[in-house]
This record gives structure tokens, C-alpha cells and sequence, in this order.
């Protein structure tokens, strides 16, 4: 037998015999099907042997169709297989160990995310809050509502893993409810506010945006809000930021800062509520608004980092003072306050009938 194990074309040619026969050893089997593939002159031989010895009654052991169709099978396996594996890779496997990676920096987005949240939309109460960290970007979305009244409003922060722009959209699907410090009102418009009150108190409760006639403390407002019996699930207190120019995001409608009695708070996909007295919220609020300052880059807003700024200096100064307060309260009970020399002006919001 021939040791030389470079399958040329002499070389194959003579071991085509054995074989098409099958009486060739295993070793040289392999090096004349490598060679077949590759030689176009040596297939055509062996294709005559193959019919020969077909003619002739004999069953050849090999089949070039048979060679080319197992080498086309393994291809496609090859394909397949790969296909997968990088499918799992890429939809599973990468976004747990990014994951694994940004976890921390995940946790102290979605903290940020909430905060904003609760300070800048009134009586915002988060719902639901959900998070997914794909290969670009972290997603964030919180669905929220402002009183029990309406459907609930939904905001997204999407905060890349490479070079790209943070994003927030924020969805209306009930009207917003604002806070406007300027919006003190004439004496008419106020009288007309609370004779609408008067109107609706019987068997109501209402949500009403209410302006002091002067700053108060968080001490005064607690006692404010025993008062009126106010629900505290939707007590939102607005805080005094002095002469800042607060201009609203393109998102969020709201002009003012505040903070809620029942701060939520998110872990993981899910939040907490932390049940407090005004004065234990303001401490909340005032801890949450430094850790704000320090990571507000998730955001993606560098006027809201220098507007957080300067109102925790403003605060450092003067301490947290309030000028007035968004509430979901019994009808008549607010009422009963409409010569109280505290309250500047009221706005009714919504109400609806108490069962």
C-alpha cells in the first residue's frame, strides 16, 4: 500500500478501486473522501466506478451524493447550533451579567427615578414600577397615579449602557394635576371655589390644591391636616424654594417641589411605603434630596442638578417650609375651614361621591 498520505490525484485515482469496493483501510478512506471534495476530475472517476460497480450488482460502500449530503448536513448543524447558542447569549445570558455588572448602579437609578418622582409630580403615588437591563439600556417605568379618582399616568427613564442620551417619555392618560405658585387667585375666583364646595359637599370627597396665605411649618401643616381629616395616602406637601427659578421639564408639567406624607420606596421591581408624620417625611424628603444632588447624572438633566442644588442650599438656610398642600379630603370637612385665615385660596380638583 502507498504510505504517501497527500490525497493528489494519482494518488486517489489508484485507491478508487478499493474504495468504491469498501476494501480500503479507514485512514486512506478519509484522505480520498477529503480529496473528492475538493477535485472535480477524481469525482467524475469515481462517479463512473460507483455506476460500474452498481451495474455489476455490487452495493459500493461509499457514495459521493452520500459524502456531499453528510458534509452539508454537518454545515447546517454547525449553523444551527451556533445560531442558538448566540441567541441565548445575547437574550439571556447578556443581560444577567450585565445585570451582575450594573446591579449597584441599577439600584441607585431606580432609587433616583422614584425620588423624582414623588417630589416633582403631585400627590404622585407610584402604582407599579418595573426595571429591565438589556445590552444598550437600562428601562425604567413607573406607572402612577395622582388621585382615586383616574386612570393612572405612566413615565419611562431609559438610561443607556454606552454613549448614548438619556430619555424620558411620560404618558397622560388622566389629566395632571399642578401646582402653581403664582396662581394665588383673586377673592371672586376663590369665593366661586368654595361655593363649587359648598355645592358638591353633600356625601363627597374631593381633591383639592389648597395655597397658604403665608409659609408654615411642617408642624403647623401636620395639625392643618388632622383638621381636615385629610387622607394621608394623598397628602402632598409643596415646600418653599424662595426666588429659584424652577422651569418644568419638557415631561413633567409641575413648577414646584414637594414631597408626600407616605414616601414609597423601590427595591428592586417593587416598592414600599414608609408610614410617617409630616415631620418624619420632611426628614425623608430632606435626606433624599442630598442623595439627589449626588446622583441626579442619571437623569440626564444638568438643569435639574443645578435646580436641586440650590434648593438644598436654600433649604440648608431656611429650613423646609411649606406654602401649600395637595389633599384628598371629605367635602364637608374642608368646608369647614372656608374662614380659616391659614388658606390663601383652594382649587377643587375632582370629587366624587363617598360611600
Amino acid at each position: 500500500m502507498n504510505n504517501e498520505r497527500r490525497p493528489d490525484c494519482d494518488w486517489c485515482k489508484r485507491m478508487l478501486i478499493d474504495y468504491v469496493s469498501g476494501n480500503l483501510d479507514e485512514e486512506n478512506s478519509k484522505l480520498v473522501q477529503k480529496h473528492l471534495l475538493v477535485c472535480m476530475d477524481c469525482q467524475s472517476m469515481f462517479e463512473q466506478y460507483e455506476n460500474e460497480a452498481f451495474l455489476k450488482g455490487n452495493d459500493p460502500k461509499f457514495s459521493f451524493n452520500k459524502l456531499r449530503t453528510k458534509f452539508i448536513g454537518k454545515v447546517i448543524l454547525i449553523c444551527t447550533v451556533s445560531i442558538i447558542v448566540f441567541s441565548l447569549l445575547i437574550g439571556i445570558f447578556l443581560p444577567v451579567l450585565f445585570n451582575l455588572v450594573f446591579g449597584h448602579r441599577n439600584q441607585i437609578a431606580e432609587r433616583v427615578f422614584a425620588d423624582y418622582i414623588m417630589f416633582t409630580i403631585p400627590s404622585g403615588q407610584i402604582e407599579s414600577f418595573s426595571s429591565g437591563q438589556g445590552i444598550m439600556s437600562l428601562k425604567l417605568n413607573c406607572k402612577y397615579s395622582q388621585n382615586p379618582f383616574s386612570a393612572s399616568n405612566e413615565i419611562g427613564l431609559i438610561i443607556p449602557t454606552l454613549l448614548l442620551k438619556t430619555h424620558m417619555t411620560h404618558v397622560m392618560n388622566s389629566r395632571g394635576i399642578g401646582f402653581n405658585e403664582d396662581k394665588l387667585g383673586d377673592a371672586n375666583e376663590n369665593n366661586l371655589e368654595w361655593d363649587k364646595l359648598a355645592k358638591i359637599s353633600q356625601f363627597t370627597n374631593c381633591q383639592a390644591v389648597i395655597r397658604f396665605s403665608n409659609t408654615i411649618s411642617t408642624a403647623e401643616l401636620e395639625t392643618f391636616l388632622a383638621e381636615i381629616n385629610a387622607n394621608n395616602k394623598y397628602a402632598w406637601a409643596v415646600i418653599d424654594t424662595g426666588n429659584i427659578d424652577i422651569t418644568p421639564t419638557k415631561h413633567i408639567f409641575n413648577n414646584s417641589w414637594g414631597f408626600p406624607q407616605r414616601l414609597q420606596k423601590v427595591n428592586g421591581a417593587g416598592s414600599s411605603v414608609t408610614e410617617s408624620s409630616i415631620e418624619g417625611a420632611a426628614q425623608e424628603f430632606r435626606s433624599e434630596m442630598r442623595f439627589l444632588e449626588n446622583e441626579a447624572e442619571y437623569l440626564g438633566n444638568n438643569n435639574l442638578l443645578q435646580e436641586i442644588k440650590e434648593i438644598n442650599r436654600y433649604i440648608d438656610n431656611n429650613g423646609i417650609k411649606i406654602i401649600g398642600v395637595l389633599v384628598v379630603v371629605n367635602s364637608n370637612d374642608l368646608l369647614k375651614h372656608r374662614d380659616n385665615k391659614i388658606i390663601s385660596s383652594i382649587d377643587i380638583v375632582k370629587a366624587e361621591l363617598a360611600y
